[in-house]
């Protein structure tokens, strides 16, 4: 039986306190199959590459069992399993612990917590096991709750590609949209340097459909009516990170953006100040189970370069049809997740959406 020393029985009685069996109603898995050991055979943690190699294993299990709520104790288990569905290695309990994530990809609540060993070892400090204990009570709660499966997310992307077509939706946004998300696609992060470009733009002003196109710089008329929208306070705005949107278009369209009213990153970083936990990206995952959809894209978006006024190769992605598909349907997601994300924030803070002014 596993759990039998004293981390473990701490786990027990955790469970226990919630009215769960750790053994009647879970499955317990290590994320290696054989125990690791240094000299002396004393305990040590599993290499990267043991992991890896016992991988299968665990993720055949959990497709087995499909259970309703995955804990993950610790580093090891944390990238068993997470280092797959997020895309990266080497990731930190210390930034994922305590997130309830409805997993899209397993269709199940992901909990990564500290492992009791750890919490064990922290006895001297009484407020680590209260957080432990605080953020497993909040996940139990979930298994209560129906699970949001979510539907294709890029299908909820329109991509419009006449200018045309652009004008058509633009007159829509500025007739309809109370609340508006919104995101550009640029050749680099500062625009300062010559033969920068917006290259896209995407809006979204209801959570199941975002629209994204060329940015027409060219078309007098398409800038026009974007300045109509964008610098009309009554349309209240939202970005993640609003101070990128704000400076491309102040510095390249002389458009002064108004009605600010949400900056998701802002937010993320007010309800939890870890680092590396206030990106969209992440947010999107922890908030909706949505795993890293930049992955193909994010390579064009970055140079080698220190210069913050380098210019990327984002413009490689418009040379083919598959490339700027790519390119659109992320750029769409990107708005549909900030408008979705500011108002699961504006929930979390207690506020209404109505009652909100902007902060300008």
């Amino acid at each position: 039986m596993p759990w039998q020393g004293r981390a473990g029985q701490r786990l027990q009685q955790l469970f226990k306190k919630y009215g769960l069996d750790l053994f009647q109603d879970c499955v317990c898995l290590n994320a290696v199959n054989c125990r690791p050991t240094e000299a002396g055979a004393k305990n040590r943690p599993p290499t990267t590459a043991e992991v890896n190699f016992c991988r299968p294993y665990v993720i055949s299990t959990i497709l087995k069992y499909q259970p309703k709520m995955l804990f993950l104790l610790g580093g090891s288990a944390l990238n068993s399993l997470l280092s797959i569905l997020w895309g990266q290695e080497d990731l930190s309990i210390s930034r994922w612990h305590g997130w309830v994530v409805p997993d899209q990809t397993l269709k199940t609540w992901i909990v990564p917590l500290y492992h009791p060993s750890y919490i064990e070892r922290q006895q001297w400090l009484p407020e680590v096991q209260i957080l432990w204990e605080s953020e497993f009570a909040t996940a139990i709660k979930y298994l209560s709750v129906p699970f949001p499966e979510e539907s294709s997310n890029e299908e909820k992307v329109e991509i419009v590609e006449t200018l045309g077509q652009a004008i058509d939706v633009l007159q829509k946004i500025k007739d309809e949209a109370i609340f508006l998300a919104f995101d550009l696609e640029t050749t680099g992060l500062k625009p300062y340097a010559e033969g920068h470009k917006i290259v896209c733009v995407s809006f979204c002003y209801n959570k199941n459909k975002s629209y994204v196109m060329p940015f027409f710089k060219e078309d007098a008329g398409f800038l026009t009516l974007l300045k109509e929208i964008l610098e009309n306070v009554e349309i209240k705005k939202i970005a993640a990170n609003m101070k990128y949107e704000d400076t491309w278009l102040d510095t390249l369209c002389k458009i002064d953006v108004q009605g600010w009213i949400w900056d998701t990153v802002l937010a993320a970083h007010i309800l939890d100040n870890r680092v590396g936990v206030c990106s969209l990206k992440f947010q999107t995952y922890v908030n909706f189970g949505v795993a890293d959809y930049s992955t193909e894209v994010a390579p064009f978006l970055t140079t080698q370069e220190e210069d913050a006024n380098a210019i990327n190769s984002i413009e490689k992605l418009l040379e083919t049809k598959e490339g700027k598909e790519k390119l659109y349907k992320y750029c769409g997601l990107d708005s549909l997740f900030t408008y979705r994300l500011a108002f699961t924030q504006m929930r979390q803070f207690g506020a209404s959406p109505r009652e909100l002014v902007p902060y300008d």
